[in-house]
């Protein structure tokens, strides 16, 4: 829950919005670092409601960009940094399971596998 009261005053709104987007940008990316798919499938219906929540901001102008605003997109961009990271070692690993069992590659037009040698393939992330 945001930590911030709604009020009237536009900057706080803003801050508001982007505080809640922060937020569910770290339960995202809790939910990537303990594999646990169900809370990343449950953060769908709130990371739309956080998204829909901007466009207070996508409307504001510089007047409300306040140093609280500014401090809090600082920490929303960390969070998707962190989501992005995240994503890409799940991505890693999956690449990875499905080489090791050698369903990895594209198929072609006969439905054979390009599938690479697995031998000597890797992980390009430490877990």
């Amino acid at each position: 829950m945001p930590r911030h009261t709604p009020g009237t005053d536009a900057g706080a709104v803003a801050v508001i919005a982007v505080e809640r987007l922060r937020l569910t940008l770290e339960g995202v990316a809790a939910a990537l670092g303990g594999a646990r798919l169900d809370e990343l499938l449950a953060t769908e219906e709130q990371l739309v409601a956080s998204l829909a929540g901007l466009t207070a901001l996508a409307r504001a102008d510089e007047a409300i960009v306040s140093p609280a605003l500014r401090a809090e997109l600082t920490l929303a961009r960390a969070a998707l940094d962190s989501c992005r990271q995240l994503g890409a070692v799940v991505r890693q690993v999956c690449d990875a399971c499905v080489i090791a069992q050698g369903r990895g590659g594209e198929y072609t037009r006969a439905g054979s596998s390009t599938a690479r040698e697995t031998r000597g393939a890797g992980v390009q992330a430490r877990m």
